[in-house]
């Protein structure tokens, strides 16, 4: 018997402005369950269709497996139900489960569909292999499945990189290669409208993390054995627990690591912890995602961030004191939004002047405050969440002139030729794509 779980991807790695993250990181969701698997005897291979040119060869591909896993995220759901309808064609006696995220958060569709055998709400990894030891023994295939939690993240062997394609930084990030991603912990404890409940359905209220000293003998083996030499922290929010933070950087003292690294914070854990940034940066931190997400005090209230203009501007201090480059995410596109919000978040960005800007059109995604609240109110222009950057989502969002805003952030934050060309080459071709998008939408509406 055969069993596989496919990565929902673009087909190709590769477009004409590069390569983009989502296109090179590992999915570590999907490792997590193979290496589950893997442990308890079960051999599981994968399918990534981002290593595929097209939908001919994924039919080839899958059609000799006899259980197959899906992990959807919601602005994958179209690619998704294609590749399980083709799934279904070529092996129609083939078990099909979905998990992820959009299944567990707005499940209705994945229940209404006979081409779907199991829906995995939650985490995936015990849920998947006993699914697997369901078919095997000929017994009833349940369709809808609470998945358990591993209480103790130590408990799964390290996931097996050799089954993706090397990684690499994202655009404009100097770090050297190889270069790894890495995930120590699971769970948000924060409620962000624009990400809650959505996550602690998944994942639930309570953090869940590897304990340092495991966590650092993964780094320790992707040194020793796939000659790293600079990774990135994915979580979130790393520096939420700081207990865990003192003690890893305790251990990874201990090792010959001696990696440049990266990470993601809050604002508020960033001014929390500022004491323990000089020693991270001794030990090789040298670049923080953080989600400002706004300028403007009124915006992050209504996004429940649970942070302010003044602890945004401390916490950029923290790091550009400590010499540690800044990629910022802002966020726009909100129906509350005026432009005196979106020019405070103008000043803030010229007034912190971060190595990288990410400034970015708000997508509403299912299970989420906002998404609910958009959608009773009939704001929504489409249920079906998109991250495109060109399309317009929200009714009564000025996007035309967003995107011009947008394009002057990238255009005055790009540092050197080659990042600030690519921008200006890519945010016209974003701009003319929501010029089209609009007067379309003007035309039918």
């Amino acid at each position: 018997m055969k069993s596989a779980l496919v990565y929902i991807n673009n087909f190709g790695v590769k477009t004409i402005f590069g390569r983009g993250p989502d296109s090179t990181w590992i999915n570590h969701g999907i490792s997590l369950i193979i290496a589950y698997c893997n442990q308890l005897g079960e051999k599981i291979d994968l399918i990534n269709m981002g290593e595929l040119s097209s939908w001919d060869e994924f039919n080839e591909k899958i059609r000799d497996y006899d259980i197959v896993g899906y992990s959807i995220v919601s602005p994958d759901v179209g690619n998704a139900f294609k590749a399980i309808e083709i799934n279904k064609k070529a092996n129609h006696n083939a078990v099909i489960c979905v998990g992820g995220v959009d299944p567990s958060v707005d499940i209705d569709k994945y229940k209404s569909s006979d081409m779907i055998d199991q829906i995995i709400i939650g985490e995936g990894e015990i849920a998947f292999y006993n699914l697997i030891c369901d078919v095997k023994n000929n017994n009833n295939v349940k369709k809808v499945v609470i998945g358990d939690k591993i209480e103790d993240l130590d408990n799964i062997d390290f996931i097996n990189r050799d089954l993706w394609q090397p990684e690499f930084p994202r655009l404009g990030v100097d770090l050297e290669t190889p270069y790894a991603t890495v995930l120590s912990g699971r769970a948000c404890i924060y409620n962000c409208s624009f990400c809650q409940p959505a996550t602690k359905k998944i994942f639930g209220n309570k953090e869940r993390i590897r304990s340092p000293k495991n966590f650092v003998n993964e780094l320790q083996m992707l040194k020793e054995k796939h000659g790293m030499k600079s990774f990135y922290i994915l979580d979130d929010n790393v520096l939420q627990n700081r207990d865990w933070l003192e003690c890893f950087i305790r251990e990874y003292e201990m090792k010959d690591i001696n990696c440049r690294f990266m990470i993601s914070g809050r604002a508020d854990n960033i001014y929390k912890n500022r004491d323990l940034f000089p020693k991270l940066k001794e030990l090789g931190l040298s670049w923080c995602c953080v989600g400002f997400e706004s300028g403007s005090d009124k915006i992050l209230k209504y996004l429940k961030k649970g942070s302010s203009l003044d602890l945004n501007l401390k916490a950029s201090d923290v790091l550009k004191s400590n010499g540690v480059n800044i990629i910022a995410f802002i966020m726009f596109g909100f129906p509350i939004e005026t432009k005196e919000d979106i020019y405070s978040s103008l000043k803030f960005i010229k007034k912190i002047n971060p190595r990288i800007c990410e400034p970015s059109t708000y997508t509403p995604f299912p299970g989420t405050v906002l998404y609910e609240d958009f959608k009773n109110k009939n704001l929504l222009y489409s249920l079906t969440s998109t991250v495109a950057p060109n399309a317009i989502k929200i009714k009564g969002v000025k996007y035309i002139y967003i995107h011009y805003i947008i394009f002057r952030i990238v255009y005055s934050t790009s540092k050197d030729f080659k990042q600030k060309l690519f921008n200006v080459i890519y945010q016209s071709y974003l701009g003319f794509r929501v010029l089209i998008d609009f007067f379309t939408r003007q035309l039918i509406e």
